[in-house]
């Protein structure tokens, strides 16, 4: 086995939801530490694996100097490894969650400390039982399916309910709907969705005065391949308010509503407002991405109303590689709103076709419009 000098001391923040508290949240952290003593080599290596892991996805610059700091912005959520899940019930609880005391002591005061962590939603209760957001929810609001604004997974606990005001129903409706989920799918299939979005710059803490170090993003192929659906979202067609609209005109159940309601509003207050956190001298994401879709002659030849030149200013002003942060910011503020409606939407909808027997959509799918086939060989 590994010497234990040589092995870092492991320290692990978990948040603990305690129902014995008279106002368990907000929750708190509960520190664990890892006993290589106790461990078998094979679950030592393991570990050490998995704690390596974690590190190769760290940002490869760092500070030189006590005056600088190495920041990176990045459009996404970040990736966590839960593999150490596996090994939970071998970290031991730090007596009296004094970390301070804990790390002071003469045996581990010599050796490197490491802080690992898991999923930032994992939780655990009072007993260091898994508990979930919801069941958190549950607890607090004494209610069996409380509704939380932005979590699809809270609505859909309700599960699919009979469509209302079926004579109103038309085909035109179920295309909008089918138009919407068909959007949605493809962008999150896409390569652009997929592909890194940061800009990593050393920053000097005494002038301010920051140097570009790495930046990544979709390519030019990745973006063309969704610029025309996010036109679709938020443009001329307005897929996500129209596809909100329909639903909420026959769904049967006000909760389902109000939620799906209140997405609707907070896309439509996002199209038209800054995006955050960035300064870009009050244009909002539709002008943004405006500039890039005709200024950079993405989606026409031409600019008619002068994005050719507002792009040239933007990136004079922000840099390329900065202005080009802020547009794939702009695309994911609306992707998010627009994948947090769709599982509630597609629920009952598939419902209101597949049991409620209203007319499906009419329109061929996009994958199926492209979907060719294989001829059988011919016998002989």
């Amino acid at each position: 086995m590994n010497d234990l000098p040589d092995l870092p001391v492991l320290v692990w923040s978990i948040s603990c939801f305690d129902r014995r508290r008279e106002n368990p949240l907000p929750v708190y952290d509960r520190w664990y530490w890892l006993d290589w003593a106790q461990l078998a080599p094979e679950q030592v290596s393991e570990i050490l694996a998995i704690v390596d892991a974690s590190k190769r996805n760290e940002s490869p610059h760092k500070p030189v100097g006590f005056e600088e700091s190495v920041v990176t912005m990045s459009v996404g959520s970040p990736n966590y490894d839960s593999h150490l899940l596996k090994y939970r019930e071998l970290f031991t609880e730090i007596p009296g969650n004094d970390l301070q005391a804990f790390s002071a002591d003469p045996v581990r005061h010599d050796r490197g400390f490491q802080t690992v962590s898991v999923d930032t939603d994992y939780f655990e209760d009072e007993t260091g039982t898994p508990i979930s957001k919801y069941e958190m929810l549950q607890h607090v609001s004494g209610q069996e399916f409380p509704i939380i604004v932005g979590a699809p997974e809270t609505v859909l606990k309700l599960g699919p309910v009979s469509a209302v005001n079926t004579r109103d129903w038309t085909t035109q409706r179920a295309n909008t709907i089918g138009q919407f989920l068909d959007i949605v799918e493809r962008i999150h299939a896409s390569d652009w969705y997929r592909s890194p979005r940061f800009v990593t710059s050393l920053i000097h803490k005494r002038d301010g005065e920051s140097r570009l170090l790495e930046a990544g993003f979709p390519d030019d192929e990745d973006t063309m391949s969704v610029l025309a659906y996010f036109r679709q979202l938020h443009a001329g067609d307005k897929l996500v308010t129209k596809a909100c609209e329909a639903y909420i005109a026959h769904a049967g159940d006000g909760r389902k509503q109000w939620w799906v309601n209140e997405r609707k509003r907070a896309f439509e207050s996002l199209i038209d407002a800054p995006p955050a956190p960035y300064d870009t001298d009050g244009k909002t994401r539709r002008q943004i991405i405006r500039m890039f879709m005709y200024g950079a002659g993405l989606l026409h030849s031409s600019s008619n109303h002068g994005d050719d030149v507002a792009l040239d200013a933007f990136i004079s002003h922000h840099g390329k590689h900065q202005a080009v942060m802020i547009f794939n910011s702009c695309l994911m503020d609306f992707f998010r709103v627009a994948v947090t409606v769709y599982p509630v939407i597609r629920q009952d909808y598939q419902h209101w076709i597949n049991d409620d027997g209203l007319a499906p959509a009419s329109r061929t799918s996009i994958p199926k419009l492209f979907q060719g086939f294989t001829s059988p060989p011919h016998d002989i």
